[in-house]
């Protein structure tokens, strides 16, 4: 199975986000929040917290690890958290305004979710940061997607030696049961073999290969 890999950087303490542009003691409470959520492997590559627009009794937070996105909002009596992980990453957006920055993130399911208010200095290092994943998220898909692609056509039998793996289950069953001519059966093999190619499951040498293996049983 493919794994998601994300580019990380050296591991960074809480000091790396203790600068003048958040709140030093917010940002030391969201660090010791995300800490216990923290997989093994998990670091934390950005944090930003909402500034004194959001007009909160606690601000929000939006943490960056080298797997995810954690949305943190905290009131007095409660506290939630909303991931987005970077693999279903689809697109990220940053607005910036009078009262902060807005980063935001579209996933594979369509839903976007932002935080306003952020520092803009730090939100554009982390906007950066999430581009990069998604660019890398998106080669993710591709890839894994051809490799399932790939797999479920080497997995359906087929009645032709030399083509095991190639054609639906719908060719080798009709032929096996000599409902079809063998004229009819290569040209269904032939259609077939035209699909994975078109679908670059094939090389074009195997193509060739293939189809004139089909002809010369006519």
């Amino acid at each position: 199975m493919r794994i998601f890999q994300a580019p990380t950087s050296e591991p960074k303490t809480l000091e790396h986000f203790l600068t003048t542009e958040q709140s030093q003691s917010q940002v030391r409470r969201v660090f010791e929040e995300v800490k216990p959520l923290m997989a093994q492997g998990e670091q934390v590559e950005h944090l930003l917290v909402q500034g004194v627009w959001a007009l909160k009794v606690i601000p929000g937070a939006l943490v960056l690890t080298n797997r995810r996105a954690i949305f943190l909002n905290q009131g007095v009596f409660r506290k939630s958290f909303h991931d987005v992980f970077w693999r279903d990453l689809v697109d990220a957006h940053l607005v910036e305004g009078v009262t902060g920055a807005v980063l935001g993130f579209q996933d594979v399911s369509g839903g976007i979710t932002s935080l306003d208010c952020l520092p803009k200095i730090p939100t554009r290092h982390a906007y950066a940061y999430a581009q990069q994943l998604e660019e890398v998220a998106y080669e993710f898909r591709r890839l894994r997607n051809m490799e399932e692609s790939r797999a479920a056509a080497r997995g359906v039998a087929l009645p032709m030696e030399g083509m095991e793996g190639y054609l639906s289950p719908s060719v080798s069953s009709t032929t096996a049961l000599g409902a079809t001519s063998p004229t009819s059966s290569a040209s269904n093999a032939l259609v077939e073999l035209k699909k994975l190619k078109d679908q670059n499951l094939i090389t074009d040498d195997d193509y060739e290969n293939k189809k004139k293996d089909i002809l010369s049983r006519l």
